[in-house]
């Protein structure tokens, strides 16, 4: 504190306890009194110049006292802030120190951790490969029995295309008079379809259709029990066994017809 200060002020700083004033509030009210007894034996007298100017210096000292106790006080924050520096450095260090070490002691399972996630990472991707490469195949098998169903019924289709006949024009009916003398005219055979050699032909590459493929088999079963069940009265379809009976029907034509068993599934 320079000497203005203490000549000026009402108390002197080195006379008073700082510490306890400042941080424990101790001898604060004891201080006010000190530097107000000072002051109140002073009668002001504004009659005279030498009056005016007393009543100018009591006031000054007190402000001079206020600003020595105030300097007391940052003083103090002064010293604890550059203690706090000095503490908050050397934590700054023991941290970066302590995490260096903490580091190199854990590095090594750090690495094996690496490690052992990247050999998880290529395992689960290796599988996912896998799955995607299982999944694209079932995908082409399936196209292409779907191609093959599709070119063995255009085949089918385009056979029974061939084998059409154009129904014959029907001759004119002439207004002739029935011989009651002549005998009666034998009704002419039918002839019997499969004796053509094109519908055997067609019938057969059918049957080694369905034959060869079960599951070309199986569409043929549900499609038959599927037209079996719709021709049921609907108050037969509310039976349990309705649909049993049309699955049975359908296995029925089956195996008569071409041969085979679908009662289950695959067709055998």
């Amino acid at each position: 504190m320079n000497d203005t200060v203490e000549n000026t002020a009402l108390i002197a700083i080195e006379d008073i306890k700082v510490n306890e004033i400042f941080i424990r509030r101790r001898g604060l009210k004891a201080l006010f009194k000190m530097i107000e007894d000072q002051t109140a034996g002073f009668v002001p007298d504004l009659e005279t110049i030498k009056g005016r100017d007393e009543i100018a210096a009591l006031a000054y000292r007190v402000a001079r006292s206020k600003t020595a106790l105030d300097k007391a006080g940052a003083d103090l924050t002064a010293d604890w802030r550059e203690k706090t520096k000095a503490v908050n450095d050397v934590r700054k260090e023991i941290k970066v120190w302590c995490d260096e070490l903490r580091d190199r002691i854990r590095q090594p399972l750090t690495d094996w951790e690496a490690e052992r996630d990247r050999i998880k990472a290529e395992e689960e991707e290796k599988i996912r490969l896998e799955e995607q490469r299982l999944e694209d195949e079932r995908l082409e098998e399936l196209r292409e029995r779907e191609a093959e169903i599709e070119r063995r019924e255009a085949e089918l289709k385009a056979r029974e295309d061939a084998l059409k006949v154009p129904d014959p024009e029907p001759e004119p009916e002439t207004a002739t008079e029935p011989d009651p003398e002549a005998p009666p005219e034998r009704p002419h055979p039918r002839k019997n379809p499969v004796s053509n050699p094109k519908a055997t032909e067609a019938f057969r590459a059918l049957r080694d259709a369905i034959r060869l493929d079960p599951e070309y088999a199986h569409s043929w079963h549900c499609n038959l029990a599927v037209s079996f069940y719709d021709s049921m009265p609907e108050d037969t379809q509310q039976l349990d066994d309705s649909m049993t009976v049309a699955n049975n029907g359908a296995s029925r034509f089956m195996k008569l017809a071409f041969g085979v068993t679908t009662n289950q599934h695959p067709p055998t």
